[in-house]
């Protein structure tokens, strides 16, 4: 680790467990336009998932007439409304154990920092200026700063570039099988949260280190 020189985050489930109050913000949404995916499936197959992927997955697949910035802007809607109505200390307990105290030490040790989230700019604002994180990252990417979202790699490498560092300079941390499939394609070292049974035990995952949360002595041990 002498070498690093930056650490990647993913947001949601990584940082914080926002994946449900995405979820909600999603249902009340199909609610809204009357479309209704079954959300078993769906909490399955889109954790990670940015707005645009269930857009096209599901209201396409629908054939329903619904245009993209009209559904962003109706789950943004419900999706502000949850936070808001979240108190600190929920939120607070949403976040990963040792997160707060990771990033801080990272912070103090002048280690570049940057966010690479499938959320978009409003969504992710929101939550970094609740959890008092809105200054911890030279650089953010959301979804909207790159063409391809995860699990393509670009934003990976979109951050990289804004922090001039290369692949071998970095470690990321992520979470969902979207993410994870995102970072490894980098070649960059890739620590996996292991926030979800399903995704851990993914073959395509057997050979990543897991932590369950980042009061792992890998991560007590950083720098």
């Amino acid at each position: 680790m002498s070498k690093l020189k930056a650490v990647l985050f993913d947001l949601d489930g990584t940082i914080i467990n926002t994946e449900p109050i995405h979820a909600q913000a999603f249902f009340e949404t199909f609610r809204h336009f009357k479309i209704g995916p079954d959300e078993k499936k769906f909490a399955d197959d889109f954790l990670g998932a940015s707005d645009y992927d269930v857009w096209k997955a599901v209201v396409l697949d629908k054939q329903a007439t619904i245009n993209f910035i009209d559904f962003r802007n109706i789950k943004n809607k419900f999706f502000s409304a949850i936070l808001n109505e979240s108190t600190m200390v929920s939120l607070n307990g949403l976040l990963t154990k040792g997160v707060t105290d990771f990033i801080f030490k990272l912070a103090n040790q002048k280690m570049k920092l940057g966010l690479v989230t499938a959320s978009d700019l409003f969504q992710t604002s929101i939550v970094l200026k609740k959890i008092g994180f809105e200054h911890c990252f030279a650089t953010i990417c959301t979804a909207t700063d790159t063409f391809f979202s995860k699990p393509n790699p670009s934003p990976y490498f979109y951050t990289m570039r804004q922090l001039h560092v290369k692949t071998e300079d970095i470690i990321i941390f992520e979470d969902s099988y979207f993410g994870l499939s995102a970072a490894m394609q980098t070649g960059a070292e890739v620590i996996g949260l292991a926030t979800n049974a399903k995704v851990k035990e993914n073959i395509k995952f057997k050979k990543l280190q897991f932590i369950n949360d980042f009061k792992d002595d890998l991560c007590l041990n950083f720098g």
